[in-house]
């Protein structure tokens, strides 16, 4: 209905919700009998731009439809192929560096994003020491852009484990001393900001047993729900890496995670599956395995889980040449030791 003259008038499109706010954009002036027409002619042009707009949510100009995003699972120490048997001889750090290096130059033209559980370190081989080393020395030339945490990466304390600049995340972590681990990650690659945020369970705690003051995480999720709110918006893409399994996941904050990383009990990798609008990925153990999904846009902010194909660490890949050196002195080390 147009207005009748003399009656106040404000022209202003409503602001969308999840967009940005914006400073006064209504206009308001009484319409005389001669400016009626001036009036459709302008009602006119913001229908037509309105339409031109389409909706209120929208990409960022240019960034990619698609990533890769590689998992891996806690690795328990297992810094060679397990030689579990003839058939399944399957694992080993110089095999997945090459599988991710493969895998970063085929998909040249879309990021790729690595992350693991955490859970590296073991001690039930000989020379465990030198071994779990060489294991952080290791996944450090890998290149994760970020590491969850369990329990066992402190077996040595935290100095051992903060040795080599592994990326590692405990968004619960409360205390500065003696060392403190991340409590998120940010990384930008190709117009794509990935952002990684971890829970490291409380019940496990060996420190349970000692003052509260040298308890290393908070036992209640609100740290982590903070730093999720601090994340959202700011981030294309945002994972939550647990070091429990998914039917542990009652009571943490999942509002505004993509992508939820488990790991499980045993080697496999178990199908990928979707929690609501929360994609949930489980790594198994020993590194015999590099899970790999592809995400693609699904509008609104979110992604959808487009393929899911986890790839066994076998013979048929090759060793990593730029980790050969690295294993070289790893050999040394453990010859120095007999």
């Amino acid at each position: 209905m147009w207005p009748d003259p003399g009656e106040r008038v404000t022209v202003g499109a409503a602001r969308p919700r999840g967009s940005q706010a914006r400073g006064g954009t209504g206009v308001s002036w009484r319409v005389g009998a001669g400016r009626r027409r001036v009036w459709r002619v302008l009602v006119a042009l913001m229908v037509g731009l309105s339409a031109l707009a389409g909706p209120a949510w929208s990409e960022p100009a240019g960034a990619p439809e698609r990533v890769v995003l590689a998992y891996t699972g806690p690795l328990r120490g297992e810094l060679e192929p397990c030689g579990c048997t003839a058939d399944s001889d399957l694992g080993g750090i110089l095999r997945l560096a090459s599988a991710v290096d493969a895998l970063r130059e085929s998909e040249a033209d879309t990021p790729v994003f690595l992350v693991g559980t955490g859970g590296l370190f073991g001690t039930h081989l000989a020379a465990h020491d030198i071994t779990n080393a060489f294991v952080r020395s290791g996944l450090a030339s890998v290149g994760y852009d970020a590491l969850g945490m369990q329990w066992s990466d402190l077996m040595y304390g935290e100095t051992f484990a903060a040795g080599d600049g592994l990326p590692w995340i405990a968004s619960n972590w409360r205390i500065e001393e003696p060392w403190r681990p991340a409590t998120s990650r940010v990384t930008e690659r190709d117009g794509i900001r990935f952002g990684v945020v971890a829970w490291l369970d409380p019940i496990d705690s060996p420190y349970r047993s000692k003052a509260p003051s040298t308890w290393r995480v908070a036992d209640d999720p609100g740290m982590l729900a903070a730093r999720i709110e601090e994340l959202r918006g700011t981030v294309d893409l945002l994972v939550l890496i647990v070091d429990r399994p998914l039917d542990s996941l009652d009571g943490l904050p999942l509002e505004g995670v993509d992508v939820v990383l488990a790991p499980v009990k045993g080697d496999d990798f178990p199908a990928s599956a979707g929690h609501g609008e929360v994609i949930l990925l489980q790594a198994g153990e020993r590194g015999l395995s590099l899970g790999q999904v592809v995400l693609e846009r699904a509008g609104a902010g979110r992604w959808r889980l487009v393929k899911s194909a986890p790839k066994p660490l076998d013979d048929a890949i090759a060793d990593a040449p730029r980790l050969l050196g690295w294993y070289a002195d790893y050999e040394n080390a453990l010859r120095a030791d007999f």
